[in-house]
């Protein structure tokens, strides 16, 4: 298999803001649907989880988004460690004492 050229900066830094983007519209959403479970229902009809409603899929998939954009940064922090001189890299530990 031939070896891929990495993502240019630009890319990572554009997806990174996207998933953003994406996240506060869908916690925004989130909030706007308001909890699962506030409409009004007859007494005997069963119990549902407040979890598993639109709110909650909003609030998951804005989780995702967070976590898309969590792993942007790592992507740029380990690109940046990268780009450095193993000179710079390796840690100088002080002279042995005798």
């Amino acid at each position: 298999m031939a070896k891929q050229a990495p993502w240019a900066v630009w890319k990572i830094v554009a997806v990174m803001l996207g998933s953003l983007a994406v996240a506060g519209g869908l916690f925004w959403a989130s909030a706007a649907v308001g909890p699962a479970g506030s409409t009004t229902r007859p007494a005997d009809a069963p119990a549902t989880d407040p979890g598993f409603g639109m709110s909650g899929l909003l609030t998951l998939l804005g989780a995702a988004a967070v976590a898309l954009a969590v792993i942007c940064v790592g992507w740029l922090v380990l690109r940046w460690h990268r780009s450095q001189p193993t000179w710079k890299r390796k840690a100088k530990l002080p002279p042995k004492r005798r």
